[in-house]
């Protein structure tokens, strides 16, 4: 899907296509309001801008995402090799480190890996099932609105929501938006009421879930995570 997205983007001039689609049926809105013409045509050369700066914004974007495949494979690389003399010589690694370390400092070292490991392996794994179920969700509804995209809307959607503060309001309150403005008002209602089950969803399971994997009661957990975003924000 994200293949045939970005090939249709780039060679059919789709995204050229569909912010025309988006942005007639606003010229013709202020056309319906009987606006004067001087500011229709201020209006209608601001939305140029805008659609020309997304077009630009666009093609960079892709032109980045080309450029960094070979960066990305390289990176890959020499972490698989890596990985592999890392657990080639794992042992002789850990004696040498313990040998350097005094005995107190040593097995408060040990212990604390144990540990941070241990609830960053729980903590992930919380996160990574609130993930499945939002994908789940996302996923059936993108394909009850008819989207050709839905299972790379769904993914993208979801990553989305796992990054604190940002939900999946980020596409779903702009898809919602777009489809109004096209006259497809079905779908901007879909979108929204999408956009709230997820939200109820995540609000749900997210202290429950991280609770019970940390060992931590659901208030607890969701005073902890508030506190963290309200205290050191992003």
């Amino acid at each position: 899907e994200a293949w045939e997205f970005f090939s249709l983007a780039t060679e059919n001039g789709m995204i050229s296509d569909f912010l025309d689609s988006v942005t007639a049926p606003i010229g013709n809105f202020f056309e319906k309001l009987g606006i004067p013409d001087d500011l229709e045509i201020a209006i209608g050369e601001s939305i140029g801008k805008i659609t020309s700066g997304i077009l630009s914004k666009s093609a960079e974007v892709i032109t980045d995402i080309a450029s960094a495949v070979p960066k990305i494979v390289f990176f890959l690389f020499v972490t698989a090799i890596s990985s592999v003399y890392f657990s080639v010589d794992l042992e002789s690694i850990n004696a040498f480190i313990h040998r350097k370390l005094p005995e107190k400092i040593d097995s408060a070292v040990v212990k604390f890996k144990r540990s941070a490991f241990d609830a960053m392996a729980k903590y992930f794994k919380s996160y990574l099932i609130i993930m499945l179920i939002t994908f789940g969700i996302l996923l059936v509804g993108f394909m009850l609105l008819g989207n050709p995209y839905a299972l790379l809307l769904a993914f993208i959607t979801s990553v989305f929501d796992i990054l604190p503060l940002i939900g999946t309001g980020i596409i779903l309150v702009p898809y919602s938006v777009i489809a109004f403005f096209g006259g497809r008002s079905g779908i901007g209602i879909g979108a929204l009421v999408l956009y709230a089950v997820c939200t109820v969803a995540r609000e749900i399971a997210e202290p429950r879930i991280v609770g019970k994997s940390l060992d931590m009661h659901p208030v607890v957990t969701l005073i902890l995570l508030y506190s963290g975003y309200a205290l050191f924000g992003f």
